[in-house]
Parts: structure tokens; sequence; C-alpha cells
């Protein structure tokens, strides 16, 4: 396991990760080593279509969240043939959630506009911020169908393949 926090190498970790599923899985494959602001992987599927994919790592297995940032709610970036993967990887027990740009959009505005519905302790309005975290679980701020959006999401990436 790394223990240093090298951001780019636990990255990288994940995309090569669900580029070497897809591929599994029929895909043609491209990681796009940064080059690509919105986007980590290009994938053909088996019926032709492209797809673009971000992935977000963690290698911490007690974290219940991935961060993201708030771009993904803008119009422009929910895209039919965009998908996010969460990745929590952990050698013996890999764990990913496929999700649509456009769900992910919808996540996230619902989720940051309850959260921030309630004041802070002291009563003073929270501060709004560009990052956002994708739930590994059901928690106060979420939808209340959450967690059962969660299991439709986890180890999903059929959702992709048969894009």
């Amino acid at each position: 396991m790394v223990k240093t926090k090298d951001y780019q190498d636990i990255g990288n970790t994940g995309e090569y990760f669900i580029a070497s599923l897809l591929s599994y899985h029929g895909c043609t494959t491209t990681i796009t080593l940064g080059r690509a602001e919105l986007y980590d992987i290009l994938a053909v599927t088996p019926s032709k279509k492209t797809v673009k994919i971000q992935v977000k790592t963690t290698l911490n297995e007690d974290q219940n969240k991935i961060q993201f940032k708030s771009k993904s709610e803008l119009p422009e970036n929910i895209q039919e043939d965009f998908f996010y993967v969460f990745v929590r990887y952990v050698p013996d027990n890999i764990e990913y959630w496929a999700i649509s740009s456009e769900e992910l959009a919808e996540y996230s505005i619902y989720f940051e506009e309850k959260y921030h519905s309630e004041p802070k302790r002291d009563g003073t309005p929270k501060k709004r911020t560009s990052r956002r975290d994708f739930r590994l679980k059901q928690e106060k701020f979420c939808p209340v169908d959450w967690a059962e959006k969660l299991k439709t999401y986890y180890k999903n990436i059929k959702r992709i393949v048969e894009f």
C-alpha cells in the first residue's frame, strides 16, 4: 500500500483498474494520462459507441466518501456518454460505483442544497466550496433513496459496457 499521499499514483491505480475491467468486457480503452480536463479514460464499447469516463479513487478502506469537483454540475459537463467511476481500492477488496454524469449532477446538486440549508453550529451559513463528496452510504443530506441507488451503481461496469 502507498505510504505517502502521491495523489497522481492513487488516481492512476483506479484509472488502470477500470481500464482493465472495461477491456476485459470487450471495450477498447485509452487512458488520457491527464491530457483531457474532464475525463481519464476514453472507451469504445463492443457496440462501437465512444464513452468518456472520469475515475476518482481512494485507498482508504475506512473512508465512506470520495471527492470530486462541482464542475460535474455544469450543464455542459452533463453528457449522455460521460460516466464517473468512484473506486475504493483496497487490494483484497476493490469496490467501485459507476454512475452517469447526469445522475451524479442530480445527486450533487441535491446534496449541496440540503447540506447548505442548515447553518453551522454557531448559526452562521456554511461556506460553499468546489469540493463535493460522493457518499458510499446513506447519510443525512443524501436523497432518501440513496442506499438503493448505490446498490445499482455498485460494481456495475455493464452500464458503461452496454451503453
